[in-house]
């Protein structure tokens, strides 16, 4: 295997895990849309790259091993413990990869569009899963933001959450002070919900951006929008600032249930529910 073979496969598997990235932080993609993405890629870069055409599947495998590195090197998580059906995901993709490379790919000359008939039926698949992928998104009409944050919802498995609680509490214990102890579950699914939303990469670069521009956004884990630089553990701080400030307002209210679900829905004033499960979940876990 020559250097320019496996710079082809390492480069389009970076180009496959950037993709899949985009695309299902976006739409939040189910595991059969997952799947059949990743072959159209395949196929397309199988007519286009000559050289790794033979075993293109090689180029799901390569991706899959930069996925478990992200995860578990860039977000901290454990890859095996908390993803397990993404790995599951990936088992089906890598033999249906396979298959269609041995019984499809490697029987053609090109992958792209002539009379041969079995190709004609797959381009015709693939133009008519974009087309109802579009079409539907045109159709339905929605506010895209208050959709993914639903959608969200379901990422949010219970386990996930007490790791990253468990995490979060040995890790900023220290500096997580307030006159108000129960808001102490709040500030922890606060900063769940953030650095879920942005990863410890994607801040990073956020305070790249910030460092050229200036111009004000969120910043640090706990996602606070800032006109300065600040860090991770700036944020928390500023955050239990302004989250006791508006419970010491709640506070004075008459006739509320939970102060503490109220709070979060003042802070969010929409799209909290991802945030409110995540509460939740703690709360459930503190009392056993």
């Amino acid at each position: 295997m020559s250097v320019t073979t496996i710079f082809l496969y390492i480069i389009s598997s970076v180009i496959l895990f950037i993709l899949l990235e985009i695309i299902n932080n976006k739409y939040h993609i189910n595991k059969l849309n997952y799947i059949i993405i990743s072959l159209i890629y395949i196929i397309i870069i199988s007519g286009l790259f000559k050289e790794i055409k033979d075993n293109i599947f090689i180029i799901v495998i390569i991706e899959l091993l930069i996925r478990i590195f992200y995860i578990s090197n860039i977000e901290e998580h454990n890859f095996f413990k908390i993803h397990k059906d993404l790995l599951i995901t990936y088992i089906i993709l890598i033999i249906s990869s396979y298959v269609l490379n041995i019984n499809y790919i490697n029987k053609v000359d090109s992958v792209f569009p002539n009379p041969n008939e079995l190709k004609i039926i797959i381009w015709i698949s693939i133009i008519y899963y974009l087309y109802s992928g579009i079409k539907n998104n045109i159709n339905n009409n929605i506010d895209i933001n208050k959709y993914i944050d639903k959608e969200k919802i379901n990422r949010y498995k219970k386990e996930d959450i007490i790791i990253e609680y468990a995490k979060y509490k040995n890790k900023y214990y220290n500096i997580i002070n307030t006159k108000y102890n129960e808001l102490i579950q709040v500030i922890y699914s606060i900063i769940i919900y953030e650095s879920n939303n942005r990863s410890k990469t994607l801040r990073k670069i956020d305070n790249l951006i910030f460092r050229i521009n200036h111009k004000e956004k969120k910043l640090g884990i706990a996602g606070i929008l800032s006109n300065k630089l600040i860090t991770d553990e700036e944020s928390i701080i500023i955050l239990i600032a302004k989250l006791e400030e508006l419970y010491n307002k709640i506070s004075k209210k008459k006739n509320i249930n939970n102060k503490q679900i109220e709070l979060i829905k003042e802070y969010y004033t929409e799209n909290y529910d991802n945030i409110i499960n995540i509460y939740n979940e703690i709360i459930d876990f503190d009392n056993k």
